[in-house]
């Protein structure tokens, strides 16, 4: 859980606290499942790494582990 809360604090730091809506429209992950994502429902694989790649293009970092 370690991980997700910091992918998760890093993208909401990088979009100015968005709205549940414009992380769903971003990530392309369903408004229900953010909205349990961000009240401490652990991610899927795919989930995380859909937010791993916009915290990375958002810090100008590479995307390869």
């Amino acid at each position: 859980m370690c991980l997700q809360k910091e992918v998760l604090t890093q993208y909401m730091q990088l979009n100015q606290l968005p709205t549940l809506k414009y992380i769903s429209g971003d990530t392309g992950i369903q408004l229900t499942r953010v909205f349990r994502i961000l009240h401490g429902a652990e991610m899927k694989l795919k989930e995380f790494e859909i937010f791993r790649n916009k915290v990375c293009h958002g810090m100008g970092e590479n995307e390869s582990l």
